[in-house]
């Protein structure tokens, strides 16, 4: 290979290292870009993945509440009430087996050995809670219920719920995590605690004030779930007219609710135990109804964001891609325009050359 070979090859060399120079500098920014679209989408998957099981567990924590009211009416002398216990065992049975196919679907991080271990405890709570007093059963339940009340938090927070950056989803997340749980769970003990009194006919001042401290924490409940609501209406107005009728039914019901619990905390044993069981019931029912129309809507709107980034990340591949390929063509035309001046330069070298050997010769 003579000289100008060597010459014109070490030249394209510097040429080809500066251009891969320039397209790795030029690709950096999209490439970040394109990375940090696919965490924040992955993200929200995550979170999706979170709101999918929540029902599962919520119809299992409800249906264990179901399980030690009646069988709190039960050990208080509603002997009528043991069939209903029977039944409503088989039910949480039911829920804990449908609870587990969601969580090991889910497979969110720590949370698979914390349900075996809520699921082992409630088993062994329900095997002996006829053998035992109403206190204790009560207690044991009791212990059970706030066990599947952090399990819910703890899915909020290993599916990055609970870490959620869109208002309008965070409020939403905020009631369905923790403020509707809290609610049924004060809701359901008014509904134990009052169906006791009025199946044995007997309360006390212990009673008389527990009633009442339960029932304004439920008011307070439902007033940080309604301020909760309203926050997430004011960022996206369309949520009002869906979960808006269902939460002032709730209200009602919780009026309604109030009176039968004043007459029974006032002695007046009026009401059948049933009755009362049943009313509380619906007040559960009612904002387990809100909590599922809240979480529908939050996985609805998890869904719109993940698509809305999915084309955001789509349009940065399409327009880092096309910016590359200017980049190349503007490239390739720099390297065509100056590789011909240096094909130029040199050839008037090697004629200047020529020229001055030739006035040498002479």
């Amino acid at each position: 290979m003579d000289l100008y070979k060597k010459k014109m090859l070490k030249y394209r060399l510097r040429l080809l290292f500066v251009a891969f120079f320039i397209l790795i500098s030029a690709s950096y920014m999209p490439l970040n870009l394109l990375i940090d679209k696919n965490n924040t989408i992955a993200f929200s998957q995550l979170e999706i993945v979170g709101a999918k099981v929540l029902p599962a567990i919520k119809g299992l924590l409800i249906n264990t509440q179901r399980l030690r009211g009646l069988t709190a009416s039960y050990k208080a002398g509603d002997n009528s009430l043991l069939v209903k216990v029977q039944q409503q065992s088989l039910i949480v049975k039911t829920k804990l087996q449908a609870a587990k196919e969601a969580v090991i679907t889910a497979n969110l991080k720590g949370i698979t050995p914390l349900f075996a271990s809520l699921s082992l405890k409630l088993k062994n709570t329900m095997d002996v809670a006829l053998t035992q007093t109403q206190k204790k059963g009560f207690k044991n339940y009791s212990n059970v219920i706030n066990g599947e009340l952090a399990l819910i938090v703890k899915i909020g927070d290993m599916s990055n719920l609970i870490l959620d950056h869109d208002l309008d989803t965070f409020y939403l997340m905020n009631v369905v995590i923790n403020k509707y749980p809290l609610a049924i769970e004060v809701a359901a003990r008014l509904r134990e605690i009052g169906s006791a009194v009025l199946t044995s006919k007997k309360v006390n001042k212990n009673t008389q004030i527990k009633l009442a401290i339960l029932f304004g924490s439920l008011e307070d409940s439902v007033a940080a779930a309604k301020s909760g609501l309203d926050s997430a209406y004011s960022y996206n107005s369309s949520l009002k007219p869906i979960i808006n009728p269902v939460f002032n039914k709730l209200s009602i019901n919780i009026n309604r609710f109030k009176q039968e619990v004043k007459k029974v905390s006032e002695g007046d044993f009026s009401t059948n135990p049933t009755d009362f069981f049943q009313t509380a019931t619906d007040v559960i029912n009612n904002i387990a109804s809100l909590s599922n129309l809240s979480n529908k809507n939050l996985l609805q709107l998890l869904n719109i964001r993940i698509k809305k980034m999915k084309v955001a990340r789509d349009t940065v591949i399409v327009e880092g891609i096309i910016f590359l390929l200017i980049l190349i063509v503007l490239f390739y035309m720099a390297h065509d325009y100056l590789y011909k001046n240096l094909l130029v330069r040199e050839a008037a070298k090697k004629e200047q050359a020529i020229l001055e050997e030739l006035k040498k010769s002479k």
